[in-house]
């Protein structure tokens, strides 16, 4: 019985598959000129863009135009390079 439990323990185991850090990602939404969500390995992400610093929406009317010119680019499908989250729990990207 002990054999048993020995020869079974190791499946039990088994490392988690590392988180990918790049792929493809399915845009969902995009929430104003340098923040979007995006399907990335089955998962959702909340995705903030690095080196862009783009009007709030709230800076009328530069920070819509914002998020529409990043909705025209980001429209299905990106690739996604990942860099860690910043504070507000967002990934960077």
């Amino acid at each position: 019985m002990v054999v048993i439990a020995w020869w079974t323990a190791p499946s039990q185991r088994r490392p988690a598959p590392p988180v990918a850090d790049s792929g493809m990602c399915t845009v969902t939404r995009v929430i104003d000129g340098d923040s979007l969500i995006a399907t990335c390995h089955g998962q959702k992400h909340k995705l903030r863009l690095m080196h862009i610093d783009a009007p709030e929406l709230a800076q009328q009317p530069w920070g819509q135009h914002a998020k529409q010119a990043l909705a025209a680019l980001a429209q299905t499908q990106i690739w996604v390079d990942f860099h860690g989250q910043d504070v507000y729990q967002r990934d960077l990207a």
